[in-house]
């Protein structure tokens, strides 16, 4: 169901939005690198959250993928309002090799004091959600930091969640694995930074 999705790019053979709302651009060469062979003919499972056993996998989701070479390649998806009080955001990844440090993605300007929010994957392999109710303050204390380095080789689901009041929440593979500190304090400031994908 699409009725409150901000945006869902399914990177079949282009950086489109399925809802409609805000098409992306690619910059580099990811778009020569797109794939709709089922993620290469491995597709990646759906893990339900609804089912009694969250470890259960159910039907198969999405037909593309997108691959970036961790230097030049990205997508811009230019400013969109994401959320303010609550929201998640969700993807799967599958590193190959390349350095850390990187965003899987972001709408998130250090040099301008613009923060929003950012899945990352650290200079320490884990997987860092970071949401940032001040754009022009940064806490640790709103960032949530897998337990394990991720998995190379290997097509991991990555859900963010946060919500006014309540502890940001980092998911892989539908199972929640850890959470902020603190709560959210206050809702998330809609800056004009773009929403890059690999940016």
């Amino acid at each position: 169901e699409k009725l409150h999705l901000k945006g869902w790019y399914p990177l079949e053979s282009n950086a489109n939005d399925s809802t409609g709302n805000q098409n992306g651009t690619v910059t580099g060469g990811a778009s020569q690198t797109f794939s709709s062979e089922k993620y290469n003919k491995n597709t990646p499972l759906l893990g339900r959250s609804k089912d009694n056993d969250k470890r259960v996998y159910g039907e198969s989701i999405g037909s593309g993928s997108a691959s970036f070479d961790g230097t030049d390649d990205y997508i811009d998806m230019g400013d969109m309002a994401t959320f303010t009080t609550e929201g998640t955001v969700m993807m799967w990844v599958k590193i190959i090799s390349g350095s850390t440090d990187r965003a899987f993605i972001s709408k998130y300007d250090v040099s301008n004091n613009k923060r929003e929010f950012m899945m990352q994957w650290g200079t320490d392999e884990t997987v860092k959600w970071n949401v940032q109710p001040n754009p022009a303050a940064y806490s640790a204390n709103y960032r949530a930091e897998s337990s394990n380095a991720l998995t190379s080789q290997t097509w991991t689901h990555l859900a963010g969640t946060c919500k006014v009041g309540e502890k940001n929440k980092l998911y892989i593979d539908g199972v929640l694995d850890a959470e902020s500190s603190s709560n959210l304090a206050d809702a998330v400031d809609d800056t004009d930074v773009s929403v890059f994908i690999c940016g």
